[in-house]
């Protein structure tokens, strides 16, 4: 980079200040290529939103993969409601100053959710009685109810709703039920009588 100018002369007279003509100062700017630095929010879980963003500053943006070219023009690529299919290698072609061009490619997983629900549908239960869950399964890490419990196993009670959110870590899975109590009737059936038999 820095500043020219342009000196135009006839043959021999280029060192003569009389005899050259000289241009207005030019400006040249000489801009180095960079690799854009890309960042996900992968592994993703299936029905999720797939987001890719850059952290650099470009002129232009053209994100693709290897089956498509996507619309999207700014530096962050959002991909809703995503499918198993989705997952794969996305490439961000940059143009940034001066013309240079540069890419970088990332890697996106997507994962299937396989959590299951085990918790009951709605149930009733007579009062004084208790319910036992158990919703341990397989792959999941993590389990959080509405009252704010965090165990797999509990029992419960007491009417109310009750929901809970399991996770493996990238998937999650939101299953609720109802518990309905009854009272136990109690039955008056007066004193004992005494029949004569004729």
């Amino acid at each position: 980079s820095g500043t020219y100018r342009l000196l135009v002369a006839e043959n021999g007279n280029i060192n003569s200040a009389n005899c050259r003509s000289v241009s207005p100062l030019i400006p040249v700017n000489v801009h180095a290529p960079f690799v854009p630095v890309l960042q996900s929010n992968g592994p993703v879980c299936e029905n999720d939103t797939i987001r890719i963003s850059s952290t650099s500053t470009a002129l232009q943006y053209l994100w693709k993969n290897a089956a498509t070219v996507f619309p999207s023009t700014s530096n962050t690529l959002l991909i809703p409601a995503a499918a198993l299919a989705d997952a794969g290698t996305y490439t961000l072609d940059v143009i940034t100053s001066g013309g240079c061009t540069n890419s970088a490619s990332i890697n996106v997983a997507v994962q299937a959710n396989q959590l299951q629900r085990i918790i009951p549908f709605n149930v009733l239960l007579c009062d004084g009685l208790t319910l036992f869950i158990d919703a341990d399964q397989p792959g999941a890490i993590s389990y959080l109810w509405n009252d704010g419990s965090t165990s797999a196993q509990r029992v419960i009670g007491n009417a109310g709703l009750y929901s809970l959110v399991t996770s493996d870590g990238v998937c999650r899975r939101n299953d609720s039920f109802a518990i309905t109590t009854n009272v136990t009737p109690v039955l008056n059936l007066g004193n004992d009588s005494t029949l004569c038999y004729n």
